[in-house]
């Protein structure tokens, strides 16, 4: 696809969503996702305030995931590891944003509720390190 070879990643999101590719679809949400988490500092906004509806990762996460559970014909074309994916990269951003608006009790209790770190204890600690190479 000509827009994906020149690099022009909302084009093609439109244009995959128009020819119901759904799993490449979340696939380049989760790419943009995982992006601006890992690209943007801890102490900085993830998104500009003027990026609108239609370039705001998280804003498109939260319709595509919204759309792709909510319709079940387009939901059973996408894989449920890129959809579970996608989840908890969102819940990842609603962490950050509750750290940086220094709410540190939510903070800590959505990165709880991911399960992605220890919080509890030793064994729970190297059941998360043996585990780690599978995320």
């Amino acid at each position: 696809m000509k827009a994906d070879e020149d690099g022009r990643v909302y084009d093609c999101l439109l244009l995959y969503q128009l020819s119901e590719e759904y799993n490449i679809v979340i696939t380049i949400v989760n790419s943009l996702l995982s992006d601006l988490l890992s690209n943007t500092d801890l102490d900085q906004p993830m998104v500009t305030m003027d990026e609108n509806n239609e370039t705001n990762p998280v804003l498109i996460a939260k319709k595509i995931v919204f759309i792709y559970i909510e319709n079940l014909e387009i939901s059973q074309k996408v894989q449920t590891k890129n959809k579970e994916t996608c989840i908890i990269l969102l819940k990842l951003a609603d962490a950050r944003r509750a750290y940086q608006a220094k709410q540190w009790e939510t903070t800590l209790a959505q990165i709880e509720e991911l399960d992605l770190l220890p919080f509890s204890d030793e064994v729970s600690a190297r059941r998360k390190a043996q585990d780690f190479t599978a995320l």
